[in-house]
């Protein structure tokens, strides 16, 4: 699962998800899907991460290509992977997973 080749090209806004990511019903954690499948995934928002003007650019400007621009942070220790970024109701997310220790 979550074989690097297998990542889709982002698309025009660099948006782009992973299709080993799991589908997850209403309520359910995707957390809790990943780990049961024997994967930690994280999460980081551009918000958090992202350089200051890249975040006024997308809130405040409107430019729907700024997630195009942003690095996501992966977490800290080795393994992670970039496998998704997508919008949410709060803006761009990235999301990483790594196999579980």
């Amino acid at each position: 699962m979550f074989e690097p080749e297998n990542l889709p090209p982002p698309d025009e806004n660099g948006l782009f998800l992973h299709p080993d990511i799991p589908d997850t019903e209403e309520g359910e954690s995707l957390r809790a899907r990943c780990a049961a499948l024997g994967f930690d995934c994280s999460f980081v928002s551009l918000d958090d991460d992202a350089p200051r003007a890249l975040v006024d650019a997308y809130f405040e400007e409107g430019l729907p290509d700024v997630p195009a621009r942003w690095n996501p942070t992966p977490p800290a220790g080795e393994g992670w992977l970039l496998v998704a970024k997508f919008d949410h109701e709060n803006g761009p997310y990235a999301m990483f997973v790594r196999r579980r220790q």
